[in-house]
């Protein structure tokens, strides 16, 4: 089977590949710069973001992972134009590619976010939700306008903040605790809707291997957590306080409108996974916080 994975070179990329070369899989990774690989089924093929070259060939799954970080910068204007339009244009780029490809592959995975749900909900929302009407919500949205026309088996997957012992917020959850600072955001009561790394690779080869999959379905763990929550499994787990409380206007200071997304938060069901019958790792915080410590330093 051959993937070709769309900035493949980030924080998803770079733990789903080698699990599917692992599993014998050919892998084609487009990147905006220019890299080797030393791997004999994995190949790097330059990109504009925008058009997927003809020399990728046939493909059996697209998976597109592309698009710039959204708490990699302050929400300009400017930036937040580059945060949709990264978003819009490679997803834009993989439909054609696909309604252009000779064979069609058989599964085209389109991540969006748990953004698409607005950021002040207080009770726990699934699949069937409607879009929130703030920043996030606005484009989630039309990022997965974007993925529609494909033609082919489409899984738009809205995933949740993603922890990881390399990359992504766990390290800089953690990073506070190291100088006994550590605590949660705000009054502490906003969603905290988290994932495993390992079950964002497991889910991605779930959707591969059953064909009953498509439309949207949440890439969040089965267990809701208030900030608060996750905040004290961090403290209990590195034994250090987590009793602080970095008030609001801190953090609106610091990341200004983008604050929102962990000052608000939201509490997301996986339920189309769950009725699917994916076998969550981490389906509870404590045992999913104890396995990054093993892998991260203090």
């Amino acid at each position: 089977m051959h993937v070709l994975i769309t900035g493949g070179s980030g924080l998803v990329g770079s733990y789903l590949t080698p699990h599917l070369l692992s599993q014998n899989y050919e892998v084609t990774i487009l990147s905006r710069s220019a890299r080797t690989s030393g791997h004999s089924k994995q190949r790097f093929i330059r990109w504009d973001g925008k058009s997927i070259p003809a020399e990728v060939g046939a493909v059996d799954v697209v998976i597109n992972l592309a698009g710039v970080g959204v708490m990699d910068d302050r929400w300009t204007e400017s930036y937040k134009k580059q945060i949709l339009e990264s978003r819009i244009n490679s997803t834009s780029a993989c439909v054609k590619f696909i309604q252009n490809a000779s064979t069609k592959p058989q599964l085209f995975i389109s991540p969006s976010a748990v953004g698409f749900y607005g950021t002040k909900h207080t009770t726990p929302v699934d699949e069937t939700a409607p879009v929130g009407k703030d920043f996030l919500g606005i484009t989630c949205q039309k990022w997965e306008e974007a993925a529609k026309g494909a033609g082919i088996r489409t899984v738009i997957a809205r995933i949740g903040l993603i922890l990881a012992a390399k990359g992504g917020a766990f390290p800089r959850l953690l990073k506070p605790f190291k100088y006994y600072a550590g605590g949660y955001l705000g009054d502490g009561k906003q969603g905290f809707p988290w994932i495993h790394m390992d079950d964002i690779v497991g889910i991605f080869q779930f959707f591969i291997n059953h064909p009953e999959i498509e439309g949207v379905v949440n890439l969040t763990a089965p267990e809701l957590m208030t900030n608060k929550d996750f905040s004290k499994i961090i403290g209990k787990l590195v034994g250090k306080p987590a009793g602080i409380s970095v008030p609001p206007f801190v953090v609106k200071t610091m990341l200004g409108e983008s604050s929102a997304v962990l000052l608000e938060g939201q509490f997301v069901t996986p339920k189309r996974l769950l009725d699917a019958g994916y076998p969550f790792k981490y389906p509870q915080a404590e045992p999913a916080v104890r396995d990054l410590l093993k892998m991260v330093e203090m």
